[in-house]
């Protein structure tokens, strides 16, 4: 199984952690995120859970917003 992630636009007040980010995750490989802190990291693996992604009973402040 892989994780795609398309488009993802994550904002934190007036800064971007993620500005419209795709990327693909393939099965049975190992990935490493390497970038300066606020880079945006922790916040692209939050976006791939699925309570980051959405929330069923209502929106959210802090979902991950695709465009």
């Amino acid at each position: 199984m892989n994780i795609h992630v398309k488009e993802v636009t994550k904002e934190f007040g007036a800064k971007k952690a993620l500005d419209q980010l795709s990327v693909t995750f393939e099965e049975d490989k190992i990935y490493g995120l390497l970038g300066r802190n606020g880079a945006g990291k922790t916040t692209l693996m939050q976006c791939t859970t699925v309570d980051g992604l959405f929330d069923r009973r209502k929106r959210r402040k802090d979902t991950c917003l695709r465009n």
